[in-house]
C-alpha cells in the first residue's frame, strides 16, 4: 500500500469509528490473540502481555513503572481467512467505572492478503489510580466494526521495583534486597521469581535468596485486606553470578591460551570494502570504506554505503562463493602463528549465518553461491567443518554472534540508515502533521513514520528474539562434531552490540544458554549487555576493542584488534601493523594478564589476504622460540614495568621481556627480592644462553650480565630472559624507585619508555636542556632528552 492509500485507509477507518459504524459479523478476520502494554514517553515498551488471574481481571507485568498517566498500546494478532484482500484496523477505547469513554484511538491499517496475518496496534491514554475497562474493536472494509474481548485494567499496584545485592555479597549463595513503593490500601505483598511464589511481606522490602548462575524474572503483587490483588509491579530481569570456583574452572584454559585468532567473514567480504551503485536515498555512490570505527568498517558496508536491502542481498548471494574455503588451512595458519583458539563471526550484523540454520526467516551461506562449496565439506556446514579441523589440532573454536542487530530481520534494533525510505524531510513533516490531525500524538506519529522507514518497534524485535535469535543460539550450542571418538562443539559465545532498552530480551537469551549448558562450560563475554549494565547480568570476560587498557578493569579480559584498519576484508586497505608491533602488543597484553584476539578478514573466496598470512608467520616465528613466556603466564609480578620492558610470571619462573635492548652486556632488575637459581636469554627455538646473576647495590635487586647481552638483540620486538627460582615463593617487589636510565653511550640520548608513566622530568647538572612530558601508559611514543656528554646524572624525579 502506497503512502496516500495508507493515509486514506487510516483516516477512513478513524471516521468509521467516529460515526459509530454498524456492528457486523467479521468472522473472515480471525483474532489469534489480544494483548496490551504500557509505553514510555519516548515510545519504548515497559510492560509485557497480560495474564488472566480471574474473571475479567488482568495483571500487568511492567518493567519499570506502574500504570500511571501515559499511553497503553493494544496489540491484536489478526489473520485474513477470506479469499479476498481485507483492509483491517484496530480501535480501542478506555471506559471508566461509570461507563464513560475517556479515550478513543485508531491504529495502523493493513491490507491483508488471503491467509496473511499481522499485528495491529492502537494507542490509548490512561489516568493514574482509576479502574478502566478496555474495549477493543476490529474494523475491516467489508464487515465494518466488530467488538473484541473486553478486559478490566486494574488500578496501580506496587511500583518502582528495584534490587540491590545483599552485603557482603556471596557468589556461592547470592541474595538480593528488593524494594518498591507501596499503595495505601495494600495490606501485604507477594513476591514472585520465575512465576513461583517466594514469600509474602507487609513491608516494602524483601530479601530474596537465589541460586548462582541463574536468570531470574522477579515481580511483586499487592494483596488487599479483602484478598483481591493489585496489578503486578514492573518486572526485574537479572542473572546471578557463577561461583568463583566454577568460573575459574571454566576460564582456566582460556586464560592459559593467551593468544587467539578472530575471523570476520561473511557476505560483506563479497564487496571487498567497495560499493558502486544506487543507495537508499536514490543517489549514485562510489564508496570505499575507510575503516577505523563502527559504520565505516568493511563489514559495515551495508550501513556505511546505505545499500538497499534487495541490492545487498542479491550481490552477496551471487558473489560470496567461498570456493577456496579450506578450514584446515585456516587452522594451520592459526596454529603456526602460536594461536590457541579461534573466534568466527557465525553471524555479523548483516544477518548472514555461516552455519546451517533451520529458523524460518533465517539467512545463511546456503542461500548464497557458497552452497556449492558447502556441499563438498564433510560436515556440510562451514562452522562445523572448522570446529572439526580445529579439534584435530587442539585448537578451540568459539563463535561471535550479533544478537541485537540483524539487518536481515525487520526487528533489528538500531544502526539502520540503509533502510531509510526515500522521503524528504518535508514529506516526513507533512505526514506527521496529517497523523496528528487524525488524532495521533506527536510521539506516536514519529514512531509510525520510523516504522515505515524500517525499524518496526518492539513487537518485531520481540519476534526476532523469539523466532530467530534464541533458536539460532540453540542451534550454535547444539553443534557437534566427532574427532577420534570424542565430541566437540563451541566453547565461547562472543556476543556483540548489546541493547539496553529491553532486559527481557537478554534474559530470554541467557535463560536458553543456561538451559543448554547445565555444566557451565560455555564462556560468555560482556557484550550481551549495553555499557553500564554490568550489574544486571554476569559475564566471564570483558573485550576492549582496538585498544589496550591502561589497567585491567576485570580479572579476565581480552583485547581484540585488527591487523590493518578493517575487521572484514577491504581490498584497498594495506595499512597493516608491522609484525614487531603485533608482537609488542601481545607481550604488553600478556604482561597485564590479558588475552590477545588478533583479527583476520578473509576474502569472499575463503582465502586469507597475503599480508595477513605473512604477518602471522612472522609472529609465529617469534612465538616458536618465546611462546613459553606468553602461554599460561600471570601478569607482571613487579609493581610496574621497567625502562627496558616488562615481565610476566609462571610457576617458578619470571620472564623478562626486553623491548629496549642497549647491547651493553647488563640488565638491571630492581625490586627483585629473591635471588634466581639461574638466568638465561632465549636465542632461538630450543636454544638459550646462560647469564650471570649478582646483587645490584646501586639500584637494588639484581643485575644480569653476559656476552649474550652484548651486541644485537636476538629478537628486535622483544627478547626474553628467563629467571628460574627454587620454587614459586619468589618475591618480586617495588621496582619503581631508582630505575636505571636507558642512555645511549654513543649519542647521549635518554629514552623514556611509555610504561614509565610516573616520570615527569629528567634533570641533569649543567645540562643545557630539560625534558618535561606526561606519558600515557598505552602511548607508543618515545621521549628523548639530549644533554652535554659527561654531565653528572641524577635520579629521575617522579610525581
Amino acid at each position: 500500500m502506497n503512502l496516500k492509500k495508507w493515509m486514506a485507509a487510516l483516516l477512513a477507518s478513524s471516521m468509521a469509528l467516529a460515526n459509530t459504524a454498524v456492528m457486523a459479523n467479521a468472522q473472515e478476520v480471525r483474532v489469534e490473540s489480544l494483548k496490551f502494554y504500557q509505553l514510555t514517553e519516548d515510545g519504548g515498551k515497559i510492560a509485557t502481555e497480560y495474564r488472566d488471574i480471574g474473571t475479567d481481571i488482568v495483571r500487568y507485568q511492567k518493567e519499570t513503572t506502574a500504570l500511571t498517566t501515559g499511553t497503553i498500546r493494544v496489540v491484536a494478532e489478526v489473520a485474513n481467512d477470506a479469499d479476498v484482500q481485507k483492509d483491517v484496523t484496530l480501535f480501542a477505547a478506555l471506559k471508566t467505572d461509570d461507563g464513560v469513554a475517556k479515550t478513543l484511538a485508531g491504529g495502523e491499517t493493513y491490507t491483508l492478503d488471503q491467509a496473511e496475518s499481522k499485528k495491529l496496534t492502537a494507542d490509548i491514554t490512561v489516568e493514574a489510580g482509576k479502574n478502566y475497562t478496555l474495549e477493543t474493536f476490529l474494523w475491516d472494509s467489508a464487515a465494518g466494526m466488530t467488538p473484541l474481548e473486553n478486559k478490566t485494567v486494574l488500578s496501580p499496584g506496587p511500583t518502582d521495583l528495584a534490587f540491590s545485592f545483599a552485603e557482603p555479597y556471596d557468589r556461592s549463595n547470592p541474595s538480593i534486597i528488593l524494594s518498591w513503593n507501596g499503595n495505601g490500601d495494600i495490606a501485604s505483598y507477594d513476591v514472585y521469581a520465575e512465576g513461583v511464589f517466594m514469600g509474602n511481606t507487609d513491608q516494602t522490602t524483601y530479601t530474596l535468596d537465589l541460586e548462582p548462575y541463574t536468570p531470574y524474572r522477579i515481580s511483586v503483587v499487592g494483596k488487599r485486606a479483602d484478598g483481591t490483588l493489585t496489578a503486578r509491579s514492573n518486572e526485574i530481569y537479572m542473572m546471578t553470578e557463577d561461583t568463583v570456583e566454577s568460573q575459574q574452572q571454566r576460564m582456566s584454559q582460556w586464560e592459559d591460551d593467551r593468544f587467539g585468532m578472530f575471523i570476520h567473514w561473511g557476505g560483506y567480504a563479497a564487496f571487498a570494502g567497495k560499493f558502486q551503485g544506487i543507495n537508499t536515498e536514490g543517489q549514485e555512490v562510489d564508496y570505499d570504506c575507510a575503516g577505523g570505527q563502527n559504520g565505516s568498517y568493511a563489514e559495515w558496508i551495508k550501513f556505511g554505503a546505505h545499500i538497499p536491502d534487495d541490492t545487498y542481498k542479491a550481490y552477496v548471494e551471487e558473489h560470496f562463493t567461498a570456493e577456496n574455503y579450506d578450514p584446515a588451512e585456516w587452522v594451520r595458519i592459526a596454529k603456526d602463528a602460536g594461536m590457541k583458539y579461534i573466534i568466527l563471526t557465525s553471524k555479523h550484523h548483516e544477518g548472514l549465518a555461516l552455519f546451517n540454520t533451520a529458523v524460518e526467516n533465517g539467512w545463511s551461506a546456503e542461500d548464497t553461491a557458497a552452497k556449492a562449496r558447502i556441499s563438498m565439506l564433510e560436515e556440510q556446514d562451514m562452522l562445523k567443518q572448522l570446529i572439526k579441523e580445529a579439534a584435530k589440532e587442539g585448537i578451540r573454536v568459539g563463535v561471535y554472534y550479533s544478537q541485537a542487530i540483524d539487518w536481515a530481520q525487520p526487528g533489528s534494533m538500531g544502526w539502520q540508515p540503509q533502510r531509510v525510505a526515500r522521503w524528504s524531510q518535508e514529506e516526513r513533516d507533512a505526514l506527521k502533521q496529517e497523523l496528528i490531525n487524525a488524532g495521533f500524538t506527536a510521539e506516536r506519529a514519529d514512531e509510525c513514520i520510523y516504522s515505515l522507514m524500517g525499524n518496526c518497534g518492539y513487537d518485531l524485535s520481540e519476534k526476532m528474539i523469539d523466532e530467530v535469535i534464541v533458536p539460532q543460539v540453540e542451534e550454535l550450542m547444539n553443534l557437534r562434531v566427532e574427532v577420534d571418538g570424542k565430541e566437540y562443539g563451541i566453547d565461547t559465545l562472543w556476543w556483540d552490540m548489546g541493547q539496553k532498552n529491553y532486559p527481557e530480551f537478554n534474559y530470554k537469551i541467557m535463560k536458553k544458554v543456561v538451559e543448554l549448558d547445565p555444566e557451565k562450560k560455555i564462556i560468555n563475554n560482556n557484550r550481551i549487555l549495553h555499557s553500564g549494565q554490568y550489574t544486571t547480568m554476569p559475564f566471564d570476560f570483558v573485550t576492549p576493542e582496538q585498544s589496550i587498557p591502561s589497567a585491567p578493569e576485570f580479572p579476565y579480559w581480552e583485547t581484540c584488534m585488527t591487523m590493518n584498519n578493517n575487521w572484514g576484508y577491504a581490498e584497498s586497505d594495506h595499512d597493516f601493523k608491522p609484525s614487531g608491533d603485533l608482537i609488542a602488543k601481545l607481550v604488553h597484553i600478556a604482561s597485564m594478564g590479558g588475552n590477545f584476539l588478533l583479527n583476520v578478514g578473509p576474502k569472499a573466496d575463503g582465502t586469507f589476504p597475503d599480508e595477513s598470512v605473512q604477518l602471522l608467520s612472522a609472529v609465529g616465528d617469534w612465538m616458536e622460540a618465546n611462546g613459553e613466556s606468553i602461554y599460561a603466564t600471570s601478569a607482571n609480578p613487579f609493581t610496574g614495568d621497567f625502562s627496558w620492558g616488562t615481565a610476566a610470571a609462571k610457576e617458578n619462573k619470571i620472564y623478562l621481556h626486553i623491548s629496549q635492548w642497549d647491547g651493553m652486556g647488563q640488565l638491571f632488575v630492581p625490586g627483585l627480592k629473591t635471588e634466581p637459581v639461574s638466568a638465561r636469554l632465549i636465542t632461538g627455538p630450543d636454544t638459550s644462553a646462560p647469564l650471570d646473576i649478582a646483587p645490584s647495590e646501586r639500584y637494588g635487586g639484581y643485575v644480569l650480565s653476559g656476552e649474550a647481552l652484548k651486541g644485537a638483540a636476538p629478537y628486535t620486538a622483544s627478547s626474553v630472559v628467563v629467571l628460574e627460582f627454587e620454587d614459586e615463593n619468589f618475591v618480586a617487589g617495588d621496582n619503581s624507585a631508582k630505575l636505571p636510565v636507558n642512555q645511549n653511550s654513543q649519542t647521549g640520548h635518554v629514552t623514556l619508555q611509555p610504561q614509565q608513566a610516573n616520570i615527569v622530568r629528567i634533570d641533569r647538572v649543567s645540562c643545557q636542556k630539560t625534558c618535561e612530558t606526561k606519558i600515557k601508559y598505552t602511548s607508543p611514543c618515545q621521549i628523548c632528552c639530549q644533554w652535554n656528554r659527561g654531565c653528572e646524572k641524577k635520579d629521575l624525579l617522579t610525581k
